[in-house]
This record gives structure tokens, C-alpha cells and sequence, in this order.
């Protein structure tokens, strides 16, 4: 069987700016990721990472460490199957929907409204707006036309995953650098789990967590998820 290792960015810079990019503790992530994969001896044969700058960072450290240690470490191939849903988009064009919606959405707007005014709770409200209008986005609610659909995201992600798992040498191990959005679109696809359940799981990822499926001729296998045992020591 060949195996597929997941990994989602490192520590990023908040995602309302113009710019995100990983942090200090992001690139210390990565870098403890490559060295605990060099200690295992992991022989990477190919290497994918989303269209994202904090997809690249993330990997350039990890292989970095590899090189280091005198280990394997291929050239990186872009692939923008692996990109994240436009969450930032969907939050930035979504929330004014939900203030002028009523009901639990207007709710959720108003209560993030005031925690932001007495700034105390800002964090907790935004995650519960946050949520709201992911669930709307993964149920096909939201009228943004020009932004890819939950299911067309998870579509793109399926196609990849399906072309690598048809060409790829038997036996070989491939990392490939994405979000966690895409991180649980590749767990859904490998169980078959339906779309609320995969905008679930893309909310617990951790940073550069590893998620481990293996592949061979008509058969795809989820073996690990969200697995950061080379944190230890090193920074959450």
C-alpha cells in the first residue's frame, strides 16, 4: 500500500488581514514535524502543497529539517485542488447577511457587535458567528454565486486525492500541505461522510497535525487524524 500524510499549515497570522502568513510558533511547528519525520525515517517520494503562502512556509520548513538530517525531500508541485474554502470571503460578505436576516443569525451578529464593543468575549461570539455561516455555506444556503460551493470544494479535493491514489507507485509515501478545510474534505472522502460532518471535523484541526490514509487499487483507508506528537515540546 502507498500512504498519504495530511498536514495542515502551521500557526498563521489572523485571518482578517490582507496577508496571512505563519508565525514563529508556526515555522517552529514545522520545523519540529520535519525533524520528527527525519528521527523516523520517513522517505517522502512526492510532495503537494495548496496555492496558500502558509501551505509553501509550512512545507519549506518541513522538508528543511528533512534535508538536514540527510533525508529525501522533493521539489514541491502546487496543486490548487488542495486550497482552503473561501472562509474568509464567506465570513467578510456573510455577516451583514445575518444582521439583516433576523432570527438566530441577526442574534449571533448582535451579540459579536457588543462583545466587540466592550471588549470582553469577541473571540466566542465570532466562532459561534463563524460557525453559523459555515453551516449555511455547507448547506448550499448562502447566495455568493461567484465563490466555489462547499460540495464543489470537496469535489476538487475528491478528484485530486482519486488521480494520486490511480498513479501513484506502490509503496510511496506522498505529504501533501493544505488547510484543515481540506484536511476533512480528504477524511470525508475516505469515509464517505456527509458535509456536516466534514465542516465538523475541519474545525478541530490542529496546526501542523498529521493525518495518515493509505491507498492501494480500489481501496482508500483512514489510518490516523489530527495526530501532533511531534509537538511535544514544542510550541501549540
Amino acid at each position: 500500500m502507498s500512504t498519504l500524510l495530511v498536514v495542515r499549515h502551521g500557526e498563521a497570522t489572523g485571518y482578517g488581514g490582507a496577508r496571512i502568513e505563519l508565525t514563529a510558533a508556526g515555522r517552529a511547528q514545522a520545523r519540529a514535524l520535519g525533524e520528527a519525520w527525519a528521527a523516523r525515517g520517513v522517505t517522502l517520494a512526492q510532495v503537494a502543497v495548496g496555492p496558500s503562502e502558509r501551505h509553501a512556509d509550512t512545507a519549506a520548513a518541513v522538508l528543511e529539517a528533512l534535508r538536514a538530517a540527510g533525508r529525501p525531500a522533493p521539489a514541491p508541485v502546487v496543486a490548487p485542488e488542495l486550497d482552503e474554502y473561501p472562509a474568509v470571503a464567506l465570513v467578510t460578505r456573510g455577516l451583514p447577511l445575518l444582521q439583516a436576516g433576523g432570527g438566530e443569525g441577526a442574534a449571533l451578529a448582535a451579540a459579536l457587535a457588543a462583545a466587540q464593543a466592550r471588549g470582553a468575549g469577541a473571540e466566542r461570539a465570532f466562532d459561534r458567528v463563524y460557525r453559523h455561516i459555515m453551516a449555511q455555506y455547507a448547506a448550499g444556503a448562502l447566495p455568493f454565486a461567484d465563490l466555489i460551493t462547499f460540495a464543489g470544494f470537496r469535489a476538487g479535493v475528491g478528484r485530486w486525492l482519486d488521480g494520486l491514489c490511480a498513479a501513484c507507485p506502490r509503496g510511496a509515501t506522498v505529504a501533501a500541505f493544505a488547510s484543515a478545510g481540506t484536511v476533512a474534505a480528504f477524511v470525508g472522502h475516505a469515509l464517505a461522510a456527509p458535509d456536516d460532518r466534514v465542516l465538523e471535523l475541519s474545525f478541530v484541526v490542529r496546526n501542523t497535525s498529521v493525518t495518515e490514509l493509505r491507498f492501494t487499487t480500489g481501496r482508500l483507508s483512514l489510518v490516523g487524524f489530527n495526530e501532533v506528537a511531534h509537538l511535544a515540546g514544542a510550541p501549540h
